[in-house]
């Protein structure tokens, strides 16, 4: 049987790699640009989207971090 916080390290796992699909996404069609050694052109909306996005990744990564502290210490072992 699995511990409550290996699924929710597992599921926060999965979630912080669905969320890192959108910024990955916007920096990589920003190339082209960069490569011509201009500045991409962001709209401002958009910049605080993908701000968003990595706070929300950035918090996801430390619970993770709980989590494995909890795993380690047998905090939530159903068993």
């Amino acid at each position: 049987m699995h511990s409550a916080p290996f699924l929710a390290k597992l599921a926060l796992f999965a979630a912080v790699g669905l969320l890192s699909i959108y910024p990955t996404r916007e920096f990589l069609s920003w190339r082209a640009a960069l490569k011509q050694g201009r500045v991409p052109v962001v709209d401002p909306r958009k910049l605080r989207r993908i701000r968003s996005i990595i706070h929300w990744e950035l918090a996801g990564v430390a619970l993770l971090l709980l989590f494995a502290a909890l795993m380690a210490r047998g905090i939530g072992y159903f068993g």
